[in-house]
């Protein structure tokens, strides 16, 4: 279950603030679908990126976002070290032409091992962020940069539940034969929405 955190960080001098829960659809469903989600650096335009439909009615930093995937490669987690990181404003139930994952922000990540809701999973977090999530409605992703060649392909797993839009694909290269647009997950899959993990603080000088 989707959990949207209402409440409003206290700040005490010399005190970090702490760091809550902005959206969670963590848990992974039971039909153990995936569906791939990477950015290879050796086959550009086969690179393929997801994007979840993520709301909070306040404005937040987001410190960390984690994501479960599936891979095809025993090269993994000792393969991956960075992700490509993303925040477009929804504007429609998908994301536009013009929001470009690729221009998105290079972030380290670490991957280990995890059992979710039953599967074999690898959890990838990028932690220490510090991006902005304006309130409302927006796309976010986060998606593994590696070579095919060395680490094979990634997969991010459905989520137990739809939470808003379904979470949109989109291989702006064309090398998949499915367009260079985006569209909704589902179009490929019987698959729901993707499983991400948002976290993060409400920081000065935000405002409402």
């Amino acid at each position: 279950m989707k959990k949207i955190v209402l409440a409003c960080l206290l700040f005490a001098p010399g005190i970090a603030a702490r760091a809550d829960v902005i959206w969670d659809q963590s848990r992974a469903s039971l039909n153990g679908h995936n569906i791939k989600n990477i950015e290879f650096n050796d086959f550009y335009d086969y690179s393929s990126y997801v994007a979840s439909d993520v709301f909070s009615p306040i404005n937040w930093t987001i410190t960390k976002i984690t994501v479960w995937t599936d891979r095809s490669s025993n090269a993994w987690p000792e393969a991956v070290h960075f992700a490509r990181v993303y925040i477009f404003p929804r504007v429609a139930n998908l994301p536009r032409i013009i929001d470009d994952p690729r221009k998105g922000r290079m972030v380290r990540v670490t991957v280990v091992r995890d059992i979710n809701n039953g599967f074999l999973a690898h959890r990838m977090t990028a932690d220490g962020l510090s991006l902005r999530l304006p309130r409302g409605r927006n796309w976010v992703g986060l998606t593994p940069v590696l070579a095919f060649g060395s680490a094979g392909q990634c997969f991010r797993y459905e989520a137990d539940n739809q939470y808003f839009d379904l979470s949109a694909f989109r291989n702006p290269g064309g090398r998949l034969s499915l367009g260079t647009d985006w569209f909704p997950v589902n179009n490929l899959a019987p698959f729901g929405d993707a499983t991400i993990k948002i976290e993060g603080v409400r920081t000065p000088p935000w405002s409402n």
